[in-house]
């Protein structure tokens, strides 16, 4: 007779979960609002203390990169209208630009050796090709970060006006992996001259 109550309680909360979710995408679009995608992300924000900028360490930068991916995957199966191309491209921007983040950190972590009078010890050729590869990785996500942002201020203004970012943000975004990429090509040209060449 327990195991009876069980199974009928088990049955019951799946009826109640299944009758709580949309019958389809489309009725989720309807119930996935803009605003909606803001108050998510602000979630993750806090639970990352946002505030204060990104996470230092790399294992809360990627845990926080897979809550906003999660978002992302569930948008990119609503059905395509003016909100969810806007909740879209502002979480394309989202995920792309801390992706860009996590990447300089990685090649960060593959540190150039210098001695005390500033001459460079050479690295070994494959963690530098490492590092020249999340420098690269990172100037593209960066770019295109700023992309999606571009697209979400110029064909959603009144979505973006919703995010309180500053319209300046793309170019300070480009101006910033910009110099990371002028950075790294001084540096590659003068670790390749002196060590691989």
């Amino acid at each position: 007779m327990r195991k009876f109550i069980i199974i009928i309680m088990i049955a019951a909360i799946l009826v109640v979960g299944y009758l709580g979710k949309p019958s389809s995408t489309e009725d989720a679009a309807k119930e996935y609002s803009f605003k909606d995608a803001l108050d998510e992300v602000k979630e993750i924000e806090k639970k990352f203390n946002f505030d204060a900028g990104y996470p230092d360490s790399i294992e809360d930068k990627w845990s926080m990169l897979g809550y906003l991916n999660n978002i992302k995957n569930y948008v990119e199966n609503l059905p395509k209208d003016e909100e969810t191309n806007a909740i879209y491209n502002y979480i394309l921007f989202r995920t792309k630009e801390l992706d860009a983040k996590i990447k300089f950190q990685l090649a960060a972590a593959y540190k150039l050796s210098v001695m005390e009078d500033n001459t460079l010890i050479c690295p070994q050729e494959e963690p530098y090709e490492k590092r020249m590869q999340y420098f690269n990785e990172s100037v593209k996500l960066g770019y295109e970060s700023a992309e999606h942002l571009k697209i979400l201020i110029n064909n959603y203004p009144k979505y973006f006006e919703m995010t309180k970012i500053e319209k300046i943000t793309p170019k300070l975004i480009e101006a910033q992996y910009y110099q990371i990429e002028e950075d790294r090509k001084e540096e590659e040209k003068t670790v390749r001259g002196l060590c691989f060449g």
